[in-house]
């Protein structure tokens, strides 16, 4: 008799487990379908915005000559963007960072002066503006390594406009498997998107002319067959039917 109470209990409180709210339902559940495609995109334009940056490098012997040397080239820099109808707002400039410099010839160092060094970039839309700005930045006997490149202003969009290519061509992709087996393409279940910008070597000069020399060629005179492009990839899950 108390064995078939126990049995009994047992079997009553199982049967209340399966039927109380947080029980798994008892069902053969099945996940639609899917196919998963790749999809590639590239977007091309033309530069809009030539970037611009040069350092300031000063050493002397002395920290506050050093310091001096810089503060009068950044003021030169100022004054050289002004008399282009740049505002020196527009041009970012680095901290200028100090250093020792050691003489390593002895068994001890000792220090024989000090360095100062800062970098400067601008950006610059009007193009016709370049190699005035290069000339005058090389007259200022302190400053080197001027570099130009070129970049898209509206670098969103151009992603933007990549991101739509490639997922264009996924679609395409899968609907074309989707086709071949005789399914239809059903909804989107998943997406993943990744995108790189590939700039096209640009002009580059390294500037280490004397003060009052003038270049000779502008640094943009092989812009014109240069592009910028933007590619996107996207690994998309349709559900099919």
């Amino acid at each position: 008799m108390r064995k078939s109470l126990l049995l009994a209990m047992l079997l009553a409180s199982l049967l209340a487990f399966a039927q109380s709210p947080g029980a798994a339902p008892n069902c053969n559940c099945v996940q639609p379908n899917s196919i998963t495609v790749n999809g590639e995109g590239i977007y091309e334009a033309d530069p809009d915005v030539a970037v611009i940056s040069m350092t300031i490098s000063t050493q002397e012997a002395q920290l506050k000559d050093a310091y001096s040397r810089a503060t009068n080239a950044a003021e030169q820099i100022r004054q050289v963007l002004r008399n282009n109808g740049i505002d020196p707002k527009d041009a970012q400039v680095g901290y200028f960072q100090v250093s020792p410099v050691y003489d390593y010839t002895k068994a001890k160092r000792k220090a024989v002066g000090y360095a100062v060094r800062s970098t400067i970039t601008l950006k610059v839309k009007d193009f016709t503006k370049i190699a005035p700005l290069s000339d005058a930045f090389a007259t200022i006997d302190v400053t080197g390594d001027q570099n130009i490149s070129y970049d898209i202003a509206d670098m969103p969009a151009a992603r933007d406009k990549a991101i739509q290519i490639a997922t264009q061509n996924a679609r395409k992709s899968a609907e074309t498997v989707a086709a071949t087996t005789g399914a239809k393409l059903g909804e989107l279940l998943h997406a993943t998107v990744g995108t790189m910008v590939n700039i096209q070597p640009m002009a580059r000069t390294r500037m280490t002319m004397q003060a009052g020399a003038v270049a000779k060629e502008a640094p943009t005179a092989e812009f014109g067959a240069s592009k910028i492009s933007v590619s996107a990839n996207v690994t998309v899950e349709f559900a099919i039917r």
